[in-house]
């Protein structure tokens, strides 16, 4: 059993006086049900499991009457066993719900009748909740938890790194002291590690017993896959679908990009077009599918670096990482996992040290935020905004070139509370003030805010 951060918030929405039935969503692979049903045979002496993809009879049991005992008595009707329902001590977990959609709207009347937990949990429901717009979910009476494959800390735990190891490393960024070359060569190493194996627990678990970065290739592969056979399946017409893999194959040459915005001109000249008829209108539904999928995650410009910066919002321009950077690295091939194994910076490996810490970002609870200024003399850019405790910057460097113009600029211009640099030196703070630290400081990056 891999050790996730999600296990101790299933304990606190259990523990807590009135929860209402949880709703975990997540992208296909991220460990979904199997963090849930372990969470589930721990904590209950009561559990009843229902996978709406393989019994497809349970689904009968929310066609009509969505009474809580009416319910419960058509699942034993179509269940293959007796199922005892125990007020008080017993959890239903209601399974790839997106099979069913009608469970979500069942959920209301469980959380009026109180008697039983409720987890319900699948892929795809932010696309879902868009196709079916008949379906009539229940605002106020259902809680939400994202699941993401495993952070940087959680893929530390797989391989047994040290408690105490982890927490030197955090207190050192917190308190901005230098690690020391044996720590800070340890971490860098472990952490090209997880840019290569990735979150996704199968691909964690097959490291951990090989040790060896190219045996999760296959695991991504697959992954990929099944990515491809959703995009079939959940997605109506031909057409779409085209547009839909167009887009999210277009993310890592995207990427490799100078500049990272997403151009949809880019799209259409790598499907076979001349980019003459690319256009937002044309791929918003592919872009929104793909991002209600939980594939990638979206990273939006804002007009200037100033509180509160969600008001500064764009919503005409955007860059967009992969979900997980494991699976971009088996994208771009074996030559960049050897590069990035070997520490050959050489490479340009920019695209990949970008979606890691945006990864990171987005796993510490942060959205995604970034700056450009193209015209005037104080051109510039942010490759993130983090809000907290006013305007923090950051810029991220993958090789040797540490030197940021726009860092040095953009405290001149406007209120900026820290300025980082996630680098591959160690922690220290410049003559202009500005911080360096690792690049996997990203994953740590409350304790770089003093969080």
């Amino acid at each position: 059993m891999l050790k996730r951060k999600a296990y101790s918030d299933l304990m606190k929405w259990k523990e807590k006086e009135g929860h209402k039935p949880l709703v975990v969503t997540g992208a296909r692979q991220v460990g979904k049900t199997y963090l849930i049903d372990y969470f589930a045979r721990k904590n209950y002496p009561h559990y009843i499991y229902v996978d709406f993809s393989s019994m497809v009879l349970m689904r009968k049991a929310f066609e009509s009457n969505l009474d809580v005992d009416n319910v419960l008595s058509l699942m034993n009707l179509y269940s293959d066993k007796r199922l005892d329902f125990v007020p008080g001590k017993t959890l239903i977990f209601f399974d790839e719900v997106q099979e069913c959609p009608s469970v979500r709207t069942a959920l209301k009347q469980f959380s009026l009748d109180g008697r039983f937990d409720v987890i319900a949990s699948g892929s795809l429901l932010g696309v879902l909740n868009r196709r079916n717009s008949s379906i009539f979910y229940p605002v106020g009476y259902e809680e939400q938890y994202e699941l993401r494959s495993l952070d940087f800390e959680e893929f530390l735990w797989a391989l047994d790194v040290p408690e105490d190891a982890i927490g030197m490393v955090c207190r050192s960024i917190r308190d901005k002291r230098p690690l020391g070359e044996s720590l800070l060569s340890r971490f860098l190493q472990l952490f090209r590690e997880y840019m290569v194996v990735g979150g996704m627990p199968e691909a964690v678990v097959e490291y951990v017993k090989t040790r060896n970065v190219f045996d999760v290739n296959e695991i991504h592969r697959m992954i990929l896959r099944t990515s491809y056979a959703d995009m079939s399946r959940y997605v109506d017409s031909p057409k779409e679908q085209t547009l839909v893999r167009a887009c999210f194959n277009s993310i890592p040459g995207q990427l490799s990009q100078t500049n990272k915005k997403f151009i949809f001109s880019y799209v259409d000249e790598n499907d076979g077009g001349d980019g003459s008829n690319a256009t937002a209108d044309k791929y918003r539904f592919a872009l929104w599918w793909i991002h209600d999928a939980g594939y990638a995650n979206f990273c939006m410009q804002i007009s200037e670096p100033v509180v509160p910066i969600e008001a500064k919002v764009r919503q005409d321009a955007f860059k967009v990482y992969l979900y997980d950077t494991g699976i971009l690295m088996t994208l771009y091939g074996v030559d960049s996992r050897i590069a990035l194994a070997s520490e050959d910076y050489s490479v340009n490996m920019g695209a990949v040290a970008e979606n890691i810490v945006a990864e990171c970002i987005v796993k510490s609870g942060f959205p995604l935020r970034y700056y450009v200024k193209s015209n005037g003399t104080d051109r510039m850019e942010l490759d993130f905004i983090v809000e907290c405790g006013g305007v923090n910057v950051i810029e991220v460097k993958s090789g040797k070139n540490r030197h940021s113009a726009s860092l040095r600029k953009v405290s001149n211009m406007y209120p900026i509370n820290r300025r980082i640099m996630f680098d591959i030196t160690d922690i220290r703070v410049d003559e202009q003030g500005i911080e360096h630290y690792p690049l996997f400081a990203a994953a740590f990056i409350r304790d770089v805010l003093g969080m």
